[in-house]
């Protein structure tokens, strides 16, 4: 245990010098743009900005919170102010209870903060028009430490994300869920989910995407790194299109940022996308990450039920540390869905999750679960993302029989419970739209 210990003193040594590189000038790790739909053609929107405590303070009005409209179909481009919510500033980085973190004291090494804005979108005005309103902020600048990125001191941060108002019922964006507070290791395959969830039960489909800066334009790479491939690996980048996961092995120590695009579709129209912008910090470790089992001990985090249904799962963690305790939480991905955990009791904890899908739980429903340990002085943390595909309960049946003459006409209409579903008349055992 005291080699440990002092290998982890020796890390924290060295990622003290990897980061503090002109962070007095530099401090943007991340953020995002979301929104909920407030009806009447009016929307919250809400910013979250995540700032290297190693740097100057977060953005607290004035011009470093102004953001852009835009809709070119209604010929509209003016700015607002997002404004700072009181008390919202929280301290998010993934370190132990006898670890000192930097946001609260200078000797501290690791420190990342959460901060939140708000403001209310008012487009009663252009009541119905535009499917391209387009909401841009940015902020100077990134963090110094960044080797991924040429000269990312002088780079501003770049978040945006779309709304289409001419959506006849409400829309929410998706929203982000989990903390983007990833630290990596060297040579340890790493697995990492946004936790994104979709009140509206909307098609979402996850890829890469190039960092920007100021305007929206793309920020050039350093050697060996690119959109693609964000991050230096040993076997690539890889991303799960329908949970978003992104899975790889960093092959050197690195502080990379990785943007992920999440398009949003509704009876296969899209009507929405946003970005994150994430930092991943990759160091030497002498900690593995934990992992948590797919669906009932397997290695799918894809699966199939039916409306109606009472299904449970259990997922499994796991960790090569001997003595390292496991604790599992999840992001509330689907509203009404009972987890639990064997949290404190099982070194390794389990967790299961039951539910019984509704109607309006038809399509594809992404919950993610995180499995955290209890390494000193950063906790491994690992995060998977996982799909229920629901479909309805049975096949719809006519209220009675009755009987058609040859060469008669008869017309049978029926209503589906969802947009997204797609359905076939079956008579007689023949698959057919019109007999």
């Amino acid at each position: 245990m005291m080699s440990r210990v002092k290998s982890l003193l020796m890390l924290a040594l060295m990622v003290t010098c990897f980061l503090s590189e002109k962070a007095y000038a530099t401090h943007a790790m991340g953020g995002d743009i979301t929104y909920q739909c407030l009806g009447n053609n009016q929307y919250l929107l809400t910013l979250k900005f995540y700032r290297d405590c190693n740097g100057i303070p977060a953005p607290v009005g004035g011009s470093d919170l102004v953001f852009k409209i835009t809709s070119p179909d209604c010929n509209a481009n003016f700015t607002a102010s997002f404004i700072p919510i009181p008390d919202s500033t929280e301290i998010i980085t993934p370190i132990c209870f006898a670890a000192v973190d930097r946001c609260t004291s200078t000797s501290g090494v690791f420190g990342i903060e959460k901060y939140v804005y708000q403001y209310t979108l008012d487009l009663s005005s252009y009541n119905g028009c535009g499917d391209d309103w387009s909401l841009e902020w940015d902020y100077c600048c990134r963090n110094n430490a960044i080797t991924s990125l040429q000269s990312p001191g002088s780079q501003q941060i770049y978040l945006n994300t779309t709304i289409d108002n001419t959506i006849g019922t409400n829309n929410h964006s998706p929203e982000f869920r989990n903390e983007p507070t990833p630290f990596g290791c060297v040579l340890q395959e790493m697995t990492y989910n946004h936790g994104v969830r979709d009140l509206d039960g909307d098609s979402l489909v996850f890829s890469l995407a190039p960092a920007r800066t100021v305007n929206g334009n793309t920020i050039t790479y350093a050697s060996g790194y690119s959109a693609s491939q964000p991050i230096k690996t040993t076997t690539g980048v890889q991303i799960d299109p329908q949970t978003g996961s992104l899975t790889f092995t960093p092959s050197v120590q690195q502080v990379a940022v990785v943007s992920v695009l999440v398009e949003e579709y509704r009876n296969g129209v899209k009507i929405n996308e946003l970005i994150r912008d994430v930092q991943f910090s990759i160091v030497q470790c002498t900690n593995f990450l934990p992992t948590v089992s797919g669906f009932d001990s397997t290695d799918m985090f894809t699966i199939d039920a039916c409306v109606g249904d009472t299904v449970c799962y259990t997922f499994y963690s796991d960790d090569a540390d001997p003595g390292d305790s496991v604790y599992l939480s999840w992001n509330q991905g689907i509203v009404g869905a009972v987890f639990t955990t064997t949290n404190g009791s099982d070194l390794m904890a389990k967790a299961t999750l039951c539910w019984v899908p509704t109607s309006s739980n038809i399509g594809p429903n992404l919950f993610s679960i995180t499995a955290r340990d209890n390494a000193c002085d950063l906790n491994g943390v690992s995060s998977f993302g996982y799909k229920i595909q629901v479909f309805p309960s049975k096949d719809a049946e006519l209220p009675q029989d009755f009987s058609v003459c040859s060469d008669t006409s008869v017309t049978i209409s029926g209503n589906l419970p969802k947009g997204t579903v797609n359905s076939r008349w079956n008579v007689s055992g023949v698959m057919a739209d019109t007999m």
